[in-house]
């Protein structure tokens, strides 16, 4: 829609621009040449073939979101082409490695909830997404559903800080961490709907908490580091947008006063249980609530029925890193780092790292 409005003023101000002209040709007693006039540039009347020609060549699933906004002609173009042109913009966009990882998030998102061989399912599903997870993905063989869910769980890249441009490298891992997190949520969300609002007990919370770190166990340490990275920060963002919110419920509409996300909101006391609640509702949810431009949008846009994580992914991150620290101890490598690009691949993240830490003691 602001594509749109921004497309629109310029036909707007082009227009005034040539009646402007006009009254001036006019008032010096020119005659006007109305066989070179040209009329303002209409792109929604391009033939379909250049429309497609057009987005098929746009630099990523944002800007083309944009453009199919803008205008009816381009939804239309966009919904008769769907396939042909997401192809295109991924096949210039997109890594086929993000790809595997976007696609099965997909793919974990269509394995049945609430049936007896759920868990039988996850498990298999992750030891095949170990083995395949290299491989790259072949965009031929998505249908469009797959294609559609792949562009709207889109990983955007924000970049930290603006002290310098992010390397290729950089954006990979991060990316990579992003969708590893998003695989997480849509595997072992049910969990959460399923114990939140009952007393836990040990011979609950270890079989869940033992499928949890299966799933990081998959991973090589870099990689679990990585996600830990992603967490850290994401909370640090979750905590800071509540903040600046619960200061303006008191003054909103007295519907959102009652409104249970309101109250919860405006106690300070419930921070921690709100970050863990929008983290384990997936990345698809933080980037929805970054929407919100006032505290109504906030509320509008919340889900409905708030639950609370005991045993999300910050526990048993802090689980996993406490075993790892503990295996390369035993092992005698000492304390785990990152190292940088001239003795490993890692000098990105350790940029990001630093970056990440910056952030959140300097806006806190």
């Amino acid at each position: 829609m602001e594509f749109h409005n921004k497309f629109k003023g310029l036909r707007l101000l082009d227009e005034d621009h040539h009646e402007q002209e006009e009254q001036c040709d006019n008032s010096s007693a020119k005659q006007v040449n109305f066989s070179t006039y040209s009329p303002p540039f209409m792109f929604e009347g391009l033939p379909t073939e250049i429309i497609i020609s057009v987005a098929e060549n746009l630099k990523d699933i944002p800007t083309l979101e944009n453009l199919i906004r803008s205008s009816p002609v381009h939804y239309n173009v966009y919904r008769n082409y769907q396939r042909q042109i997401l192809i295109s913009i991924f096949r210039a966009s997109t890594d086929s490695e993000m790809l595997y990882e976007a696609k099965a998030v997909y793919l974990a998102s269509l394995i049945p909830y609430q049936t007896p061989d759920r868990k039988d399912s996850i498990k298999s599903f992750i030891e095949k997404y170990q083995v395949e997870r290299e491989e790259p993905t072949n965009l031929l063989s998505l249908d469009k559903e797959a294609l559609h869910s792949i562009s709207k769980n889109i990983v955007l890249i924000l970049n930290p800080s603006p002290t310098k441009p992010m390397s290729k490298n950089e954006k990979r891992r991060i990316t990579k961490a992003f969708y590893q997190i998003e695989l997480f949520h849509e595997l072992f969300h049910p969990y959460v709907e399923e114990y939140s609002f009952y007393p836990m007990d040990l011979p609950t919370i270890i079989p869940v908490c033992n499928q949890f770190l299966f799933f990081f166990s998959i991973f090589p340490d870099w990689e679990v580091a990585e996600m830990e990275c992603i967490e850290i920060w994401l909370n640090g963002r979750c905590r800071r947008f509540i903040a600046q919110c619960s200061k303006h419920i008191a003054k909103s509409k007295p519907s959102n006063q009652n409104n249970p996300w309101a109250r919860k909101l405006y106690n300070h006391r419930e921070f921690d249980g709100d970050c863990d609640y929008m983290l384990f509702h997936g990345l698809s949810t933080f980037h929805t609530l970054n929407k919100a431009i006032t505290v109504d949008d906030l509320l509008r846009l919340l889900p409905k029925g708030p639950r609370w994580n005991r045993f999300g992914m910050s526990f048993t991150l802090a689980v996993a890193r406490y075993e790892r620290n503990l295996r390369i101890t035993q092992e005698g490598r000492g304390d785990y780092t990152l190292r940088n690009d001239e003795e490993g691949p890692n000098y990105a993240w350790d940029r990001f790292s630093y970056r990440v830490c910056h952030e959140l003691t300097n806006t806190e």
